[in-house]
C-alpha cells in the first residue's frame, strides 16, 4: 500500500485542503478590499500632548486676561501690568504656534483663532496701564477675548466629533473584518465536514462490507468483500478476501481428508 492511499495521508490531505481553501479565500478578500482583513485599532488624528498643550495655553491666557484687567484697575501696579501684558502675548504666540501644528494635525480650521489672536496681540501693545485712557482699549480687548473662548470651544467640539468620527469608522471596520474572519472560518469548516463525511462514508461501507463478509463465512458461504478505498481498511478488506479464496480452494481437499477419517482409511 503506497502512503498516497493511507489513512494518515487522508488526515494530512483534509488539513492541507483546510489551509489552502483558507489562504486562498483571503487572498481574494485581499485584493477585494484590503481594509476587510486588517486589524484596526483606534489611534487619534494628533497626540495627546498636542490637545493638551493647546487647552492648557488657553487657559493660561484666559487666567492672564483677567489679571490684566485688575492690574489696569490699580494704577499703582504699573510693574505688575507690563508684565501681564508681556506674559499674554507670549501666551497668544504661543496658542498661534499651537493653532498651526492643530492645522496640519486635525481637518478643523484654526485661521479664525489665528486672525483673533493676532489682532489681541495688536490691542495688548496699544495698552498703557493707565485705567482712565485704557478704558475704551480694555473693552475692546475684552470683546476679542470672548471671540476667542468662543473660536476655542468651537475648535474643541469640533475636534471630538472628528475623533468620534474616526472612533466610529475604527469599531464599524472591526466589527466588518470580524464578521469576515467569522463567515471564512465557517465556510471552511463547512468544507471540511463535507470532505471528513466523505472519507467517513467510504469507511462506513467498507467497516459494514467487512462485517457482512464475516457473517456470511460464518454460515458457511464464502464471498469475497467489496473493496470501497486503497487505504488501510481497503487493504484489509482485499485480505480478508484472499484468505477465504484459499479456504475455499482447500475445502474439497479438507472434505476428502475428513470422508477418508471417517471410513478408517486414515487413522488419526
Amino acid at each position: 500500500m503506497s502512503l498516497r492511499h493511507s489513512l494518515k495521508y487522508k488526515l494530512l490531505h483534509l488539513v492541507l485542503i483546510q489551509m489552502a481553501f483558507f489562504s486562498l479565500l483571503m487572498a481574494v478578500l485581499w485584493l477585494i478590499n484590503p481594509h476587510w482583513l486588517s486589524w484596526h485599532q483606534y489611534q487619534p488624528t494628533a497626540s495627546t500632548e498636542l490637545i493638551k498643550d493647546f487647552k492648557h495655553h488657553y487657559g493660561m491666557l484666559s487666567t492672564l486676561n483677567v489679571q490684566l484687567s485688575k492690574s489696569t484697575a490699580d494704577n499703582s501696579a504699573t510693574t505688575a501690568f507690563h508684565e501681564t501684558q508681556q506674559a499674554l502675548i507670549t501666551q497668544s504666540r504661543a496658542v498661534q504656534q499651537l493653532c498651526q501644528e492643530g492645522q496640519q494635525a486635525f481637518h478643523v480650521d484654526f485661521s479664525v483663532l489665528m486672525s483673533f489672536l493676532f489682532h489681541y496681540q495688536n490691542k495688548l501693545t496699544h495698552l498703557t496701564g493707565d485705567a482712565a485712557a485704557d478704558k475704551d482699549a480694555l473693552l475692546d480687548l475684552n470683546l476679542y477675548f470672548s471671540r476667542i473662548q468662543s473660536e476655542f470651544f468651537y475648535i474643541v467640539e469640533e475636534i471630538g466629533r472628528e475623533e468620534s468620527a474616526q472612533m466610529a469608522d475604527a469599531l464599524k471596520r472591526l466589527q466588518t473584518t470580524l464578521m469576515i474572519w467569522i463567515g471564512a472560518s465557517l465556510i471552511t469548516l463547512l468544507l471540511s465536514t463535507i470532505i471528513a463525511l466523505n472519507y467517513a462514508h467510504a469507511w462506513h461501507h467498507q467497516i459494514a462490507a467487512l462485517l457482512q463478509q464475516a457473517y456470511r463465512l460464518s454460515s458457511g458461504h464464502y464471498s469475497e468483500s467489496t473493496v470501497y478505498s486503497q487505504d488501510e481498511l481497503g487493504q484489509v478488506a482485499k485480505a480478508f478476501s484472499e484468505a477465504i479464496g484459499t479456504l475455499q480452494e482447500r475445502e474439497p481437499v479438507l472434505g476428502s481428508a475428513c470422508d477418508l477419517y471417517k471410513t478408517g482409511s486414515i487413522k488419526p
